[in-house]
């Protein structure tokens, strides 16, 4: 699968944003290469059993991805090597290190 990449802003909790630039694939690409169809949302699943909620709104936007690279640097263990990354909404709604990906309906 071809990859894209996204800028989206990261806030911290001190209040100052940062820009980065994630690498990855559209959630909506990996769920149409398998032939996923007729569903109303997924639902994210990460290492610790937390788990992101998503509408077909967040699903169907082509800068929902799951990131590979950050600032072109392959992510490591402790970062997850996967992370959801929805440049729609807060840093606070992304995901590090998933293991599933499951779809509603």
């Amino acid at each position: 699968m071809s990859t894209v990449m996204v800028t989206a802003t990261n806030k911290k909790k001190d209040g100052t944003a940062v820009e980065q630039k994630w690498t990855g694939i559209p959630l909506k690409a990996i769920l149409d290469f398998y032939g996923a169809n007729d569903y109303d949302g997924v639902k994210v699943e990460v290492s610790d059993g937390s788990i992101a909620d998503l509408d077909m709104a967040t699903v169907s936007d082509p800068s929902t991805i799951l990131g590979l690279k950050l600032d072109g640097q392959a992510l490591s263990k402790a970062d997850g090597f996967v992370q959801l990354v929805i440049k729609s909404q807060s840093a606070k709604s992304w995901v590090k290190d998933v293991v599933k990906i499951t779809i509603k309906g």
